[in-house]
């Protein structure tokens, strides 16, 4: 596994458990999903102009069909390259309530036996962060 530098990153204003578990998923996913000798790669970066963070996730591992990619983040979902490993399909649609809920999105690339990048972009600073404000960050903690 490759760890790029991360420069320096200004501060996300969120929960700081469900963002954990959104990357925790992404990289869990890549480890899983790439064969033995494969390449995981995990980095971050920041846009001063657009005011957000990127977090990427990017591995040489199964991939996924183009068909299967807009059903990824559903309840449930599990893509025909996912089959052979165990799991109940929860993960991915875990990753993108928490990145909703957070103001940001998920960006998802990816190409049969060819790997996937998942990236997660989210606001800087406290203010419009968070779909909802306040209180939807509050109730998505309390989950």
């Amino acid at each position: 596994m490759k760890f790029h530098h991360f420069t320096a990153l200004p501060p996300i204003w969120g929960d700081e458990r469900w963002l954990e578990r959104a990357l925790e998923n992404l990289l869990g996913n890549a480890l899983k999903y790439t064969p033995e000798g494969g390449r995981v790669e995990i980095g971050g970066s920041m846009s001063p102009e657009e005011g957000k963070v990127e977090l990427w996730v990017q591995d040489n591992g199964r991939g996924i069909f183009p068909e299967e990619i807009q059903q990824i983040f559903h309840p449930f979902h599990r893509g025909r390259n996912a089959l052979t490993e165990p799991g109940m399909g929860l993960g991915l649609s875990q990753v993108k309530e928490a990145v909703d809920l957070h103001g940001g999105k998920i960006l998802v690339e990816s190409k049969p036996q060819k790997g996937s990048t998942f990236s997660i972009v989210l606001p800087v600073g406290k203010n419009g962060t968070r779909k909802g404000g306040e209180k939807g960050a509050e109730n998505f903690t309390d989950n």
